[in-house]
């Protein structure tokens, strides 16, 4: 029997792909994490029960990691694939093609699993099936197997890979980034800048693609997938402000990095499902000051990303927190930084909440006028629209297209905004004025098509 892949399949496909890579990050984190490490293999068995439902009881469970997505089963996971870049980067170091998990899994053996993956030598097994084949033995693995030879898959699609590539890029290195300062570590702030650095160039040459792929509904996990979407809209509309490549790296680091000092509230906090309770949210909110902390004691640091991370929860006149102990102004990339922060949080689903559309965000971040920096913010709302690029609409005829370029004119020469490029699902351009047409709404979560 070949169960469809239903949109349950396709959600616990997720599920447990980021259970693993959630617990690989947790493992990190030594005892601070050890019940976020549970709870995330506990989730991955559940999501592996659910995905052996209606299949042959000798079934085995396929997590194909070469692949660019990476697919279960055949699913292919792009949201999932974003926030998997260590169990990827892990992987592909100890030689391991595939995860093979049976219906039998339980906590134990995935847990041995992935102490192998993240404690064995990289490259001692390469290849080397002799070698998996001892360890499986030896560590009692039945149900779960780490393979390492597979024919590898082509990409059905290199632009797309590539944009993968960078995207899964950015998300390692905020959590890279995030177990150093837990771990007391220097962070890697050179590869940081390098890889955001690539991604700017990806920008630049491809913007609907890098900020489509990364508007999934559930890609936010920890503050991996937030981090990475203010970041791209930090540098979309410092680009679009005519920065050049120095301050354009400069932007994309702070944005990455504001964050940073979620990595030293307590776990519990951090990690908790529901509402925090009032001192929680206290401990929660110490994170802008203790990402300064962080970051002023690194070396060859660029004030900015200092500032990002101190200010990014404060208003232009030095409102909101944390409290300064002197009189003090954010500066413009730390203004530039919070439009984005907030935006995303507005228009991001959550566990809680469901995503605003980007028009009523920003009609939101338009009321109180002492909120946000007001240059900035014009800038953005003309830079990101209410349909921004990359996002998925509907148009008047009932279709969805992917928007692709904002800067469409009308006949007055005012932006068109319900008429911007757009492309359809096979990647043809579908020019609305000719037919007829106009974008009605951001397309419903379902609807919204991959990168082409």
């Amino acid at each position: 029997m070949n169960p469809t892949n239903t949109p349950q399949r396709y959600a616990a496909s997720n599920t447990l792909l980021d259970a693993l890579n959630d617990a690989l990050f947790a493992q990190g984190l030594g005892h601070a994490g050890a019940s976020r490490r549970q709870q995330r293999l506990e989730d991955a068995v559940d999501a592996v029960a659910m995905l052996h439902r209606g299949h042959r009881e000798d079934h085995l469970l396929s997590i194909d990691l070469r692949r660019q997505p990476i697919q279960i089963d055949g699913i292919e996971l792009p949201a999932a694939s974003l926030r998997a870049g260590r169990l990827r980067r892990l992987a592909e170091e100890r030689g391991v093609a595939t995860i093979t998990l049976a219906a039998r899994t339980d906590v134990g053996q995935l847990g041995i699993a992935l102490d192998l993956l993240g404690e064995s030598r990289p490259g001692a097994l390469a290849d080397d099936v002799g070698a998996w084949t001892d360890l499986h033995c030896r560590y009692g693995l039945q149900a779960v197997r780490l393979v390492s030879t597979l024919e590898p898959g082509a990409s059905p699609n290199r632009a797309r890979r590539d944009t993968l590539d960078e995207l899964q890029d950015l998300a390692s290195q905020v959590e890279d980034n995030h177990l150093a300062a837990v771990q007391g570590d220097e962070l890697g702030l050179d590869e940081t800048r390098s890889v955001v650095e690539r991604a700017a160039a990806a920008l630049e040459e491809r913007p609907s693609e890098l900020l489509g792929l990364a508007h999934y509904d559930d890609i936010d996990r920890f503050t991996v997938g937030h981090s990475v979407r203010v970041a791209l809209l930090a540098m979309h509309t410092a680009g679009a402000a005519g920065f050049d490549h120095d301050r354009l790296q400069q932007v994309g680091t702070a944005a990455l990095l504001h964050d940073i000092g979620k990595s030293l509230v307590p776990a519990h906090v951090l990690f908790k499902r529901g509402k925090l309770e009032p001192e929680e949210w206290a401990a929660m909110m110490e994170h802008p000051r203790l990402g300064a902390q962080i970051l002023v004691a690194q070396p060859h640091i660029d004030d900015c990303v200092v500032g990002a991370a101190f200010c990014h929860h404060m208003r232009p006149d030095g409102a909101g927190y944390p409290k300064a102990l002197m009189p003090f102004r954010p500066g413009s990339v730390s203004g530039l930084v919070r439009i984005c922060d907030v935006f995303e949080a507005l228009t991001a689903v959550r566990p809680y909440k469901h995503g605003m559309a980007p028009a009523e965000a920003l009609a939101i971040m338009h009321r109180d006028p002492g909120e946000f920096d007001q240059a900035w913010l014009r800038h953005f709302a003309r830079t990101i629209g209410p349909f921004p690029v990359g996002s998925a609409v509907e148009l008047s005829d009932g279709s969805v297209a992917r928007v692709v370029d904002l800067d469409v004119r009308a006949e007055d020469g005012s932006r068109a905004w319900d008429r911007p490029r757009v492309v359809l699902e096979d990647g043809r351009e579908l020019d609305l004025a000719a037919n007829g047409l106009r974008v009605l709404r951001p397309a419903l979560p379902g609807a919204q098509m991959a990168a082409v």
